[in-house]
């Protein structure tokens, strides 16, 4: 790509730019004329990323959770961007996944300092280099935060917070001349599920395991379900980020993508009673969890002297 070309599209920072969602904004974004920040946590990650040989893409050491670091990742982005940044993609995530019964409190609330915190960080450091730029941000939400399914309540929370977030900022920043779109994928396959099953087997050690055994056969009947119904793969989410960033007046305000998000969105309408019904049966929750969870309430009905 020639220098003039990515002048004219300017500099845009990734967060998340390890993940297979960040790493393919990050590939299409310097292939089409960016110069590109790629936000990273560990140095082994900045050395995937300088491997990839691409003169338009520079890796940022970035903890999203860590203050000192975004206040470093800001200096260096005003150092080489002094003209102002052109875009910030928001794509750093965690899933924190499971029943909430078993979900350690330190784990919901690093999927806070993630998914919200961290967005909320990164984007308040860079908005007066975005402002110099009248440039755009586009964050990378979920569809789960309009239809939460049982078992995501975690990940499904960040993102309606996210969401609501994204509505302050699009107001927000729009009198500057910063545009603010929000990407809500269905079931994407990733390598973040992979971390989020290490996650959740970290979390579950911590717990009594009669109670596991209680949740066990819902959680594998809710797994092969989602297993059943498939994924999407990353690039759908590349493009709706792609086309929010180059599309003549900005992003649109929520962009749904990937399978499933229309019709989870289209449960988010319906009545909750129905809503409720409709997940848990058709993810084989209710059937799987029903039996011990009336043994369950059997036992703890009983007084201690005569367990």
């Amino acid at each position: 790509m020639a220098k003039a070309d990515q002048e004219k599209r300017g500099s845009v920072l990734v967060t998340g730019a390890n993940g297979g969602i960040g790493l393919g904004v990050v590939r299409r974004l310097a292939e089409t004329g960016w110069n590109v920040f790629a936000g990273v946590r560990s140095e082994a990650s900045a050395s995937a990323i300088d491997a990839l040989r691409h003169k338009s893409i520079t890796p940022v050491l970035l903890d999203v959770t860590d203050d000192a670091s975004v206040a470093t990742m800001r200096r260096q982005i005003e150092a080489a961007s002094p003209a102002g940044l052109a875009a910030l993609v928001n794509c750093a995530g965690i899933i924190v996944d499971g029943p909430l019964e078993l979900i350690p409190v330190d784990h919901f609330r690093l999927q806070f300092e993630v998914n919200v915190v961290g967005p909320f960080a990164v984007t308040r450091a860079l908005i007066p280099s975005l402002r110099r730029k009248a440039g755009r941000v586009i964050n990378i939400g979920a569809v789960s935060a309009r239809t939460t399914a049982p078992f995501f309540g975690p990940i499904a929370a960040s993102k309606a917070a996210l969401a609501s977030l994204t509505d302050a900022m699009r107001m927000e920043l729009a009198p500057f001349g910063i545009k603010v779109g929000l990407v809500e994928p269905g079931g994407i396959g990733t390598g973040i599920w992979n971390t989020s099953a290490a996650l959740q087997t970290e979390g579950f050690k911590s717990q009594p395991s009669e109670l596991i055994k209680v949740y066990k056969p819902a959680i594998d009947a809710m797994r092969a379900a989602f297993a059943k119904a498939g994924m999407d793969q990353p690039k759908v989410v590349v493009d709706a980020v792609v086309d929010g960033l180059t599309r003549s007046g900005g992003p649109k305000p929520r962009i749904l993508v990937g399978k499933g998000a229309s019709q989870l969105a289209f449960l988010s309408h319906l009545p909750i009673n129905l809503r409720d019904s409709l997940l848990m049966s058709s993810l084989g929750i209710s059937k799987a969890l029903r039996p011990a969870a009336e043994q369950l309430v059997r036992s703890e009905a009983t007084p201690l002297q005569q367990r």
